[in-house]
């Protein structure tokens, strides 16, 4: 989108002719940015980098082709099943909280997504008070130093502090809603909040391991071998525990299957659920899943730019700089008898808010009558 002094265009071409390499992202509660050249042309590649950052543009030409872009995403946002049904589900827990919430034609009127309307957003968030920086490549912090100073001096101080974000309140009403849709599949989604927090703390590690257990594991894992391997449903499933710092997660567990197995599989997730509850893994697989972690590191940190940036994503997360090495000793300190105990005391699949779409002729309703109150929904 340009930057004060630079068109679009003109930027574009510096960018080309330097070989500098730029991204901006938004995910969660945070936006992020990376830039990468060539060691002789980082002076002049942050320079660039600095004025995208602080001065962007937000020219009404690339906002119109964003704008068209979006509305021809929502168009089609309903025609890929699963990306539908988590939309509908993350709607149906969390309502109007940003969590839930969907951006729609109603947002892309021209007049609420003028320039200064960007720039206002941008002054009050890309601010030097929130920046998380890192830097990895062949230069010395001695020759670093500098530049690193000019590039944060030119980004503003912030000129009040952002509010935190509300605490959600996650809808907590066991029973199964239908989205009814011609589809060829159906797709299943169950949660229930939980308060497990991401913390030093074993109920945290042995969360983590029991997800890895149940289907955070793949092809070792308990739901799909069930669901695949045993009764051939479906041929892929897994399970999440989500561990925000601030405000309660979610536990529960996905899958897509022909709609006339739709209930027998919904039966099966249920029960394999309660077989956690009733009795510890076996050591095997906790061993299994504590192995996969703890060798997955591997590939997590293979350049020293995976390492800052994971560094850079605890801090920006307000955990100790050391999380690596205390998330790692943690869950190989889990034993299976810990992670039953967290099975139990947070995981209740009769408590599971359920949501089911697809086609219900072939799905059955009396079928899904039978397994708990059935609450029909429109589709946004």
């Amino acid at each position: 989108g340009g930057t004060r002094t630079l068109t679009p265009d003109s930027l574009d071409l510096l960018l080309d002719h330097y070989a500098i390499q730029t991204s901006f992202g938004t995910g969660g509660g945070s936006i992020s940015s990376s830039m990468n050249s060539l060691t002789e042309q980082f002076p002049i590649a942050l320079n660039l980098w600095g004025e995208m950052l602080a001065e962007p543009r937000f020219d009404q030409d690339q906002i119109d082709v964003w704008r068209g872009r979006e509305l021809e995403r929502l168009l089609r946002r309903k025609d890929d099943p699963s990306t539908f049904a988590f939309s509908q589900f993350n709607r149906l827990l969390y309502g109007d909280h940003p969590i839930g919430w969907e951006m729609d034609e109603s947002d892309l009127e021209p007049s609420l997504i003028e320039p200064s309307r960007f720039r206002e957003i941008h002054r009050h968030i890309v601010c030097r008070n929130n920046m998380i920086l890192g830097i990895t490549g062949d230069l010395s912090w001695s020759d670093a130093e500098v530049l690193i100073q000019n590039l944060v001096s030119r980004v503003p101080a912030c000129a009040d502090s952002l509010p935190d974000s509300p605490v959600p309140d996650i809808l907590r009403e066991a029973g199964i809603f239908v989205i009814e849709k011609d589809l060829e599949q159906a797709v299943i989604v169950m949660a229930h909040p939980t308060s497990v927090k991401l913390a030093d703390d074993p109920t945290y590690f042995a969360a983590t391991m029991g997800n890895s257990i149940l289907g955070g594991g793949g092809f070792t894992s308990r739901l799909l071998s069930h669901l695949r391997t045993e009764e051939g449903f479906a041929y892929s499933a897994s399970s999440l525990w989500t561990t925000p710092r601030r405000y309660d997660g979610l536990v529960g567990a996905v899958t897509t299957t022909n709609p006339e197995n739709a209930v027998p599989a919904l039966e099966v997730m249920l029960e394999t659920m309660q077989e956690l509850r009733e009795a510890p893994p076996t050591d095997r697989e906790l061993g299994t899943a504590v192995s996969r972690v703890v060798n997955g590191f591997v590939f997590n940190f293979q350049t020293p730019a995976q390492v800052v940036s994971r560094v850079m994503f605890y801090l920006a997360d307000d955990l100790p700089e050391d999380w690596l090495e205390r998330y790692s000793r943690g869950i190989q300190e889990i034993t299976p008898e810990q992670v039953h105990e967290v099975f139990t005391d947070h995981l209740y699949p009769e408590e599971m808010t359920i949501l089911v779409v697809g086609d219900v002729d072939r799905i059955g309703r009396a079928a899904l009558e039978r397994l708990g109150p059935v609450t029909v929904l429109r589709a946004d």
